[in-house]
């Protein structure tokens, strides 16, 4: 059975970042099923200054697939045309990235609040760190090994 200590606990007070341009780190990415039963990763960003969370969900279905594209090109990703990419969690955990960011309304359990939204995410030269996993990489010409530019994509031809 759960067990606590009643300490009289305040709740956490939420950073609300105005509208702008702000760097993040990714600190969580997993992944879920939507509610239309969509692939889908749910991210977590930090905020690089005050430390302000922010949530995003990446849907995997056509319409949306450009929001998917931006965020992994923001992260330091190199996407080439007409390449198949395995997406996982991991390509985006620990990486660096620029979103522009909105302050909109929102009604939860009946109350009216503020929360913060990714309007977009935007292009970077951001350094990542040294330990963040790549993308794996498949083409329709190459059923071989294909070695990404950049050292950010894996390679292809054996199932994960």
């Amino acid at each position: 059975m759960p067990r606590m200590t009643y300490e009289e606990r305040e709740a956490p007070t939420t950073i609300k970042l105005e509208n702008g341009e702000y760097d993040f780190s990714i600190v969580k990415a997993e992944m879920e099923i939507s509610k239309a039963g969509n692939d889908m990763i749910k991210l977590e960003l930090s905020e690089k200054t005050t430390g302000a969370k922010v949530f995003d969900n990446l849907t995997f279905t056509e319409k949306a697939f450009f929001r998917i594209e931006h965020c992994l090109k923001s992260c330091g990703h190199k996407l080439d045309k007409k390449m198949e990419y395995d997406i996982l969690p991991e390509a985006f955990l620990n990486r660096r990235l620029r979103a522009e960011i909105v302050l909109e309304k929102d009604t939860y359990n009946g109350k009216e609040t503020e929360r913060n939204r990714v309007q977009n995410y935007i292009g970077n030269n951001l350094k990542q760190p040294d330990d963040v996993t790549a993308l794996k990489v498949y083409s329709d010409d190459e059923p071989e090994k294909k070695e990404d530019a950049d050292a950010f994509g894996t390679t292809s031809g054996e199932d994960w």
